[in-house]
């Protein structure tokens, strides 16, 4: 399960590598739009930080957000 994690996160890497322009775009889109209600938000950030055991998921104010820290988090 662990090798299969590794493997999707590494493509996901390359994915997100060789499509920046266009995923900034969408990114960016996303973050000025309110695409979910606020107390979705803050349940999917605060599950994010614990699970990643990361604080810098509670800063975020939008999905778009949400999505950027994870993908940063998965292109290392």
């Amino acid at each position: 399960m662990r090798q299969y994690q590794r493997e999707e996160r590494s493509l996901i890497a390359t994915r997100v590598k060789s499509s920046h322009t266009e995923l900034e775009d969408i990114l960016q889109t996303m973050e000025n739009d309110q695409l979910a209600p606020k107390s979705h938000v803050d349940q999917l950030k605060n599950e994010l930080a614990k699970h990643y055991q990361s604080k810098d998921f509670l800063k975020c104010n939008s999905m778009g957000e949400i999505l950027r820290k994870s993908l940063s988090l998965v292109s290392r």
